[in-house]
C-alpha cells in the first residue's frame, strides 16, 4: 500500500456557528473570518497545497453560501468539492455527510479554525506505518485546559482522549488534524448531531489509534483574543 498527499483527499470541517467568535465576526463562517485581508480558510488551503495535497472538500454549514461564493471559481487550481449540511451536524456528523465524496482511502480531515505546522507528508507515512485506522497530530501545550487533551503510550499508541477539562494545564493536545481509514464512516451514525471529541475518539482509545507529535503549537481563532493573535502569527 503507498499513499501520498496527491491522491489523498483533505476534509476541512467549516460548518461550525462559532459562537465565541460571533461578537467580532459575524457575517461570516469562522473559517472565512479574514485573517491580515486573507480568509483563514485560504492560509489553510495553502498549508495543504503546499505540501501537495490537490483535492479537498469543504464541510460547510452555517452561513455557507460565502464559503461558495468564495470558492465557486477555482483557488491555485485545487479540486475543490462543497459538501452542505442541511442542518448542523457536529464535526463527526459532518465527515459522514461527506462520505459520498471522499474518493481516498485513507484520507484526512482537519478543523478549519486551527492551524498546526506539521509535515503532513511524514504524518502520512507514520499512519502507514503503525497501520493505524485512526492518527491525530498532537502538540505540546501549557494551556490544555481549553483543548482536548491526548494520552499516548511508549509506541504513540493513543490511551486516552478527553475533551476539555478545567483543571488540565500541562499536556498533549489535538492538533485537529486527522487521518481516518474509511471504514470510520461505518462507525458515525447517518443524519445525527456527531462529534469526532465527544463521541468517536474517546471509543477509539487504544484501538490502533497513535498519536503523531508536532513540534509546533496550535494556533486556531476560536475566541477574540486567539483571532487577534492570528493576526500577527499570519503574514500576507
Amino acid at each position: 500500500m503507498h499513499i501520498h498527499p496527491g491522491n489523498t483527499d483533505v476534509v476541512l470541517l467549516c460548518g461550525g456557528l462559532g459562537t465565541r467568535l460571533q461578537s467580532i465576526v459575524s457575517d461570516r463562517p469562522k473559517p472565512m473570518a479574514m485573517v491580515n485581508k486573507r480568509p483563514f480558510l485560504e492560509i489553510l488551503l495553502d498549508q495543504f497545497s503546499d505540501q501537495g495535497f490537490k483535492r479537498f472538500i469543504l464541510c460547510t454549514g452555517h452561513l455557507s453560501m460565502v464559503v461558495r461564493s468564495h470558492f465557486k471559481g477555482s483557488y491555485r487550481d485545487l479540486d475543490i468539492v462543497i459538501s452542505e449540511e442541511p442542518a448542523a451536524l457536529g464535526t463527526a456528523g459532518a465527515v459522514k455527510n461527506a462520505a459520498s465524496y471522499i474518493q481516498s482511502d485513507p484520507f484526512i480531515a482537519a478543523n478549519g479554525d486551527s492551524y498546526c505546522e506539521v509535515d503532513l507528508k511524514g504524518f502520512l507515512e507514520f499512519h502507514l506505518q503503525k497501520s493505524a485506522n485512526m492518527s491525530m497530530v498532537v502538540a505540546s501545550t501549557d494551556n490544555a485546559c481549553d483543548y482536548g487533551t491526548v494520552e499516548l503510550g511508549n509506541d504513540q499508541q493513543i490511551l486516552s482522549f478527553k475533551e476539555k477539562h478545567k483543571t488540565v494545564q500541562n499536556g498533549l493536545i489535538s492538533a485537529g488534524i486527522y487521518i481516518f481509514n474509511r471504514n470510520i464512516l461505518a462507525q458515525i451514525p447517518d443524519k445525527i448531531k456527531c462529534s469526532l471529541e465527544n463521541d468517536i475518539f474517546p471509543d477509539l482509545a487504544g484501538s490502533r489509534s497513535y498519536g503523531f507529535k508536532a513540534a509546533a503549537e496550535v494556533l486556531d481563532i476560536g475566541t477574540p483574543e486567539r483571532f487577534a493573535r492570528a493576526q500577527d502569527n499570519f503574514t500576507v
